[in-house]
This record gives C-alpha cells, sequence and structure tokens, in this order.
C-alpha cells in the first residue's frame, strides 16, 4: 500500500503541487528517495534518519522507497523536510494524512522544526491549489496568522 502526502514549492513563479508517495515492501531493510539530484537525495535521506534516530523511531526492516512528483530542482529542498517525515510517519501508521493538508517546513536533526525561507508564498501557494490546512513551524504561523482561506496549524516538534 502506498501512502500520500502533500506540499508545495514555487517553480518559475508559479505554485506547484508536490507529492509524496512512500512504499514500504519486502527485502534487505533500505530507505531510499527518487525525485531529485542524486547528491541532494543523498544529504536528505541521511537527515531523515538522524531525525528517526534522535525521535527513537526505528527504521522498519523493510524497503521503504519515497517517490517526490514531480522531480525537483536542489534549490527546493528544505521545506520538504516536514513534509517527507510525515509521509514515512504515515507508512510506519503512526499518523493518517488527509489530502487537504499541506506540510511545510525545515526540520532540524533533533527534531524541531524551521521556518524556510520565502514561506508566505509557499502558504499562499498552499491556499491557490485547493490546500485546507498548512502544518508549519509554530513561529512562523504566528507571523502568517493574516493569511485568510487556509487553516494555519503550527507544530515545534
Amino acid at each position: 500500500m502506498s501512502v500520500f502526502v502533500g506540499s508545495v514549492t514555487i517553480f518559475h513563479l508559479q505554485p506547484q503541487a508536490v507529492q509524496i508517495q512512500v512504499a514500504s515492501s519486502r527485502g534487505l531493510p533500505k530507505l531510499i528517495l527518487t525525485g531529485r539530484s542524486s547528491s541532494s537525495l543523498r544529504s536528505t535521506r541521511e537527515r531523515l534518519l538522524s531525525i528517526l534516530k534522535t525521535q527513537k523511531i526505528r527504521l522498519k526492516s523493510l524497503r521503504t522507497t519515497i517517490s517526490l512528483t514531480p522531480a525537483l530542482p536542489v534549490s527546493t529542498e528544505s521545506h520538504l523536510d516536514l513534509a517527507l517525515l510525515v509521509s514515512l510517519l504515515a507508512d510506519y501508521h503512526l499518523y493518517q494524512p488527509n489530502s487537504e493538508d499541506c506540510f511545510l517546513g525545515e526540520v532540524d536533526l533533533d527534531g524541531r522544526l524551521r521556518s524556510t525561507q520565502d514561506l508566505f508564498y509557499l502558504v499562499w501557494a498552499a491556499s491557490s491549489l485547493g490546500y485546507k490546512k498548512v502544518f508549519l513551524p509554530q513561529k512562523s504561523c504566528q507571523k502568517l496568522g493574516f493569511v485568510k482561506n487556509i487553516e494555519l496549524i503550527g507544530i515545534d516538534h
């Protein structure tokens, strides 16, 4: 079974939906990321594994593939951290994502969320693409409280 989690990016000044899909299957335990350049994928993979370890979440003994669609350039990377982490948690049945939810934020190795550049535009993109809720760092949520037509949910950890 596959899990789908949503996020957004701005590409050529246009809002672009990003779908993160996770599928696990029998095989040697491994975490595979697809949809970006190989150097970007290596650093993202290592960061995800470190976050899981600091949060005491063990990687399941499965071959787990995370795919980003559409494939994105390296420069759009850090604000997708939260969505990637949520997709793994959903695959582990620790969270049930909703198709109307969008996840934005950079995740530190200790699991804390940090704001990213252009967050206002990313929230606008999420709203214009039909998302109903955006999960983002608490501090950013307070700063973007004036945004209408979308529910902002601030989280710290």
